[in-house]
């Protein structure tokens, strides 16, 4: 497993700020593992790689948009953020006809010719003078992150802004668009003196960080680090929630609710995702050395059948097709694109059409409920519109 990241030259980018700004000895650590090949480069799991789908797309202009392969998910998230995007830019310039500055494009902090640090935006629009640039983060997966005027990665960003694009703007306008959760974006203002203090925080935390003794802090944020499997302050973290769990399901201790019980809450879900991660590393290493665990094995996993030729099958069955297609589930967002393709309609026509065919036939049912934090928009709604 190799650990290096080639686009951020092993630097600090912006998508870690939040994790830096609240745990200090975290970047450390992480180098460190990446280094001896013990965590892969963020970008590398199934989540950012799909995210990078998606906006590879987006960016690679009509030519290339079809070359790109997406699933039926990420094809609707690219028509919603591209969505977004139009309503996002014409507001912010409000009747004015902006100019694109780029999509995709990593923005650095030097001393000198040695780079620092390095953020990259999901793309970026400016006014005819260059007094106000709107520079723009897309989030494709569903979990919430903070508002932008208190998103640190934003943050980072009007920074790298204020250091690199034209003296002559004044305004820095920075949002956050997340599809899954609204289709509101959230945009924090930075004028001149705002984005020079965030270029003061920015390099005050790259100093920080710097400092091979920087304390590691573990807390709520743990759940976004690489690192946590491998963190010793984290393991004593969870050490002490497992204890507390322990006497409260012993009846020693009443379960916390209110602002005490959320806190715990936090933390019994941290200590859920470490021993996940550490479960991981264990399979692995029993992978790489049956003997690494005395006691444990791997066992290996069910058998799991599928009908690969559903049309060949019913001719060969002799069912009736009631009975044959009885046995059976559908997957209504496959419905709707096969649906889209046969007809030479978009995504979006697909699942209107399906829903004007055959909409008295399709029901609705919800899934078991799972514990939600609440955003900062309240309850998350119930489905998108």
């Amino acid at each position: 497993m190799s650990g290096f990241d080639s686009e951020r030259l092993e630097l600090p980018s912006a998508s870690s700020g939040a994790l830096r700004a609240r745990c200090r000895g975290a970047w450390n650590l992480i180098c460190e593992l990446r280094a001896a090949g013990k965590i892969a480069p963020e970008t590398d799991s199934p989540a950012a790689q799909s995210g990078t789908r998606i906006h590879e797309s987006r960016a690679a202009g009509e030519e290339r948009h079809e070359q790109i392969m997406l699933d039926y998910s990420e094809k609707k998230t690219a028509q919603l953020l591209t969505q977004i995007e139009e309503d996002l830019v014409a507001g912010v310039f409000s009747g004015e006809e902006p100019v694109l500055i780029g999509r995709e494009e990593r923005l650095w902090m030097r001393n000198g010719i040695t780079p620092l640090s390095s953020g990259r935006y999901d793309y970026a629009y400016r006014d005819e003078d260059w007094t106000l640039v709107l520079i723009v983060d897309d989030k494709t997966g569903r979990v919430e992150v903070s508002e932008a005027a208190d998103n640190d990665q934003l943050r980072e960003l009007a920074a790298l802004a204020y250091l690199n694009f034209p003296r002559t703007v004044e305004r820095f306008d920075v949002a956050i668009v997340q599809p899954w959760i609204t289709h509101e974006p959230s945009i924090a203002t930075f004028d001149r003196f705002e984005a020079e203090l965030a270029v003061r925080l920015l390099r005050l935390n790259l100093l920080q960080i710097s400092d091979p003794e920087a304390v590691r802090t573990p807390g709520k944020h743990c759940g976004y680090c690489p690192a946590i499997a491998h963190c010793e302050e984290n393991r004593l973290y969870t050490g002490r929630t497992t204890k507390l769990s322990e006497r409260i399901k012993a009846g020693e201790l009443d379960l916390p609710l209110g602002e005490r019980g959320k806190k715990f809450l936090d933390s019994v879900l941290v200590a859920e995702r470490i021993c996940s991660e550490i479960k991981a590393l264990y399979k692995t290493a029993l992978e790489n050395d049956s003997d690494a665990v005395p006691g444990y094995y791997l066992k290996e996993g069910r058998r799991i059948r599928e009908l690969v030729e559903p049309k060949m099958a019913f001719e060969r069955l002799g069912l009736s097709l009631d009975q044959f297609l009885a046995c059976g589930s559908f997957s209504l967002p496959a419905l709707e694109e096969a649906l889209a393709l046969a007809c030479g309609l978009s995504p979006k026509e697909g699942e209107k059409e399906l829903a004007k065919l055959a909409g008295d036939l399709i029901q609705t049912r919800r899934a078991a409920p799972t514990l939600t934090p609440i955003g900062r928009r309240g309850r998350a709604k119930e489905a998108l519109p």
